[in-house]
This record gives C-alpha cells, sequence and structure tokens, in this order.
C-alpha cells in the first residue's frame, strides 16, 4: 500500500477516505451517466463538497496545496468506481495546478470570489491568437473539452502570431460566458466525460489570463513567485502532465480487478472445456493465474506512477527545479504504466468470456474506458519510448514532450 511506503498529510488521507466512500455511489451511478454522456451534477456537487477538488488548488486560496502523489492516490479511487468521473476528476485537478502558475491577478479572478469554481481545458493549440491593446483577440475550435457541461472556465491553447513573424504556443484562461459549448460527443469509450467541443469567436483575453507555454515548461512561471512555498509550482508542465491521464486508467485497473473477484464468487462453469458444469469460477487455476497477473500489473503501475511523482518533487524541492533525466522518466514511468494497466484490465475482459460482454456487467466499461484512455497521445507509449530510448543513447529527442 501507499501509505505504507510514503507519507500522507492527514488532509490526504481523509480525502482518500472521501473518494473510496464515494466510489460504489459512482460505479451504481455509471450506467446513466454513460446514458447521459456526462457524470451527473450530484457527483460534481458530491466531490465539490468533500474538498476532492481543491487537492492541488494553492493553500492561499482555500486549497490543499498538495502535489502529485496526492492526486495519484485520490484519482486512483475515483477511477475504481466510475472511470469518466476519475477522468474529469484529473483535467479538472491538473488546471487547479496550472492556474497556479498563472499571475496572481488571473488567479484572483478564478478563486477570488469562489474558492470552489473549478476549471477544464484543451491544451492542444488548434485555434489561433494575436495580440491587441490589453490582450489577446482569440478564435477557433478545440475538441475533447472532459468536463466542460460542470466548469466554470477553461484554459485554452492557441498559436500566438508574433510581431516579427511565426508564432508561439500559449495558453488562455476564458470564463464559460466567452465560448459556445458543440455537443458532439457520441463515443465508445469514457462515454460519460462529456468531452465536447468549444467554439470561440474573437474573444479578447485580458494579457494577465495568458502564460506562454515556454512559460509553463521553464519552472519558473508567474505563479511560482506568487507560491513560493509549493514547489509544485516550479515542476514543468508537460513532465507532469502525463500523471494526470495515467492515474484514472490505473483506477480502471483497481476497480477491474474489485469487479472480477466479485463476479468470479458468484459464477460458475457452464460444461464444455471445463468438464461438467457447476465449477466455481474462483476455483479455476486459468482464473487464478490471471488475476494474480492483474494484481501485478496494477501495483507495477501505481508503484511506477508513485516513484517518479515524489521524485519530481524530491528534486522541484531541493534545487527547485526538476532536470532533464526525471522529467524524461516521468514520461516514460507515466505511459508504460498506462500500458500495463490497461493489459491488467485485458487480461480480466478476457477470461469473462461472452458473459462480459452484456452492458449491464460493469466489466465491459472497465475495459472500452481503459483503452479510450489510452488512446490519449499524452500517454502513447511508441512515442513517449522513442523519445525516451533517443534520450538514453545521448540524441536530442525529437519529440520535445517532457
Amino acid at each position: 500500500m501507499f501509505e505504507n511506503r510514503f507519507t500522507l498529510s492527514d488532509r490526504t488521507r481523509s480525502l482518500v477516505e472521501a473518494a473510496r466512500e464515494l466510489a460504489p455511489r459512482l460505479r451504481r451511478r455509471a450506467p446513466e451517466a454513460e446514458r447521459l454522456r456526462m457524470v451527473q451534477a450530484e457527483t460534481i456537487a458530491e466531490m465539490r463538497a468533500s474538498g476532492l477538488f481543491s487537492v492541488m488548488q494553492p493553500v492561499a486560496y482555500r486549497g490543499q496545496g498538495g502535489d502529485f502523489a496526492d492526486y495519484i492516490v485520490i484519482a486512483e479511487e475515483l477511477g475504481a468506481g466510475c472511470p469518466s468521473t476519475a477522468w474529469i476528476y484529473a483535467n479538472v485537478v491538473l488546471k487547479s495546478w496550472m492556474v497556479g502558475m498563472y499571475p496572481r491577478q488571473a488567479q484572483d479572478d478564478i478563486w477570488g470570489r469562489d474558492p470552489d469554481t473549478i476549471v477544464s481545458s484543451i491544451l492542444r493549440p488548434t485555434g489561433k491568437s494575436k495580440p491587441v491593446e490589453g490582450g489577446d483577440r482569440l478564435s477557433g475550435r478545440w475538441s475533447y473539452v472532459s468536463g466542460v457541461d460542470h466548469t466554470q472556465w477553461t484554459i485554452i491553447g492557441s498559436m500566438r502570431e508574433l510581431a516579427a513573424g511565426g508564432f508561439e504556443p500559449v495558453v488562455h484562461l476564458v470564463p464559460r460566458t466567452d465560448y459556445r459549448i458543440e455537443d458532439n460527443w457520441h463515443v465508445a469509450g469514457l462515454a460519460a466525460t462529456g468531452s465536447k467541443d468549444i467554439v470561440l469567436q474573437d474573444v479578447i483575453v485580458p494579457a494577465h489570463r495568458t502564460i506562454t507555454m515556454k512559460q509553463a515548461q521553464s519552472g519558473a512561471a508567474p505563479g511560482a513567485a506568487v507560491h513560493p512555498d509549493n514547489p509544485v509550482f516550479r515542476v514543468p508542465l508537460m513532465s507532469s502532465f502525463g500523471f494526470f491521464i495515467c492515474a484514472p486508467i490505473m483506477g480502471i485497473a483497481k476497480g477491474a480487478i474489485e469487479c472480477f473477484t466479485e463476479t468470479i464468487r458468484s459464477r460458475s462453469t457452464m460444461g464444455a472445456a471445463a468438464g461438467g458444469g457447476g465449477v466455481g469460477l474462483s476455483s479455476l487455476p486459468t482464473i487464478q493465474l490471471r488475476l494474480a497477473e492483474a494484481q501485478m500489473r496494477f501495483e507495477a503501475s501505481r508503484a511506477t506512477m508513485l516513484d517518479a511523482a515524489v521524485a519530481t518533487m524530491h528534486a522541484a524541492s531541493r534545487t527547485g527545479a526538476v532536470p532533464e533525466a526525471q522529467r524524461i522518466a516521468n514520461r516514460r514511468a507515466q505511459s508504460y504504466s498506462s500500458r500495463i494497466a490497461v493489459e491488467a484490465v485485458d487480461f480480466l475482459f478476457e477470461a469473462m468470456g461472452a458473459g462480459g460482454l452484456f452492458l449491464s456487467q460493469d466489466i465491459q466499461r472497465y475495459w472500452r474506458d481503459a483503452h479510450a484512455g489510452a488512446a490519449h497521445f499524452g500517454v502513447n507509449w511508441d512515442a513517449i519510448r522513442i523519445m525516451c530510448g533517443q534520450h538514453a543513447v545521448g540524441q536530442e529527442p525529437a519529440l520535445k514532450y517532457y
């Protein structure tokens, strides 16, 4: 268990318990959330009331001031209950961390009046922006904005025109009143995340609500000076972005293991290869070895993720920076941990046979959602392992995703 190897604050322990207590309700709500294509408002309200969204929110804005490991152990519990809920949770907590990188005035805009405000994002710079007096003019369309129905602001990436020619990637903080949501999220996995498109046309974003990706990657974003006592705001964005993708996938594996264990206790064989019906599935060696294999993959995923998270904060606390080698190691850990967590789910789903295909069975949702999560480019193992391999042999990685 994580608690046996690392020290959790009392507050984080209470948040883990709140998530663990909520998980069974999330699991019961999951089929309806999937039908609605968004998690229920009552789920968001319960998470907000429990303080779950505040885990990485700065202390100055009534947050917990936690770090990546604190987030991971909470997301794991939520993912075991409802993968889509955990995915939205990841998106919101990631943005709490990111908002903490902005200038103080932007953080006041978000949390000054209401510390319970939550933010979604789409960092992919598919839109264009242009400097104007007092800020930037922003237009475009952005896809896959998870949880956008429940958030009050969104962090949006764009390519900003430079006066000298060319473009630079930036990220803007935009209120809900400035964009239109287009409901086009009809998908096979993570359906309840409501990851719809948003559209903006000629929106003026004040200068204090925009930072460059270079700043977010520098370890010296404006917010690092606003919160000098918390080194998490000195961690480069892309080095730790993958923690927020992998943790829900890891939670899915945990939920699939729990679901599978419950199911095999009550099911028996129908005959055929088993040599006769009525044999309890839990007594079959093939079932036992698959369960053990899945458990080991989940535990390896968890340990790898937490080790990287703790090492990252140790580096940021000790030196004020995260070295390139650790940033590369993070990307490797996040991507590979996602891969083996999905493998854990696959081992169990395959063992369920045709019975696992029914929509009334939770295991098929865990399987679909695990593969949907792993489809995110942020944990694409092919791309990340090439980048890590190039670094390992002393070459400059072609992909600057760390």
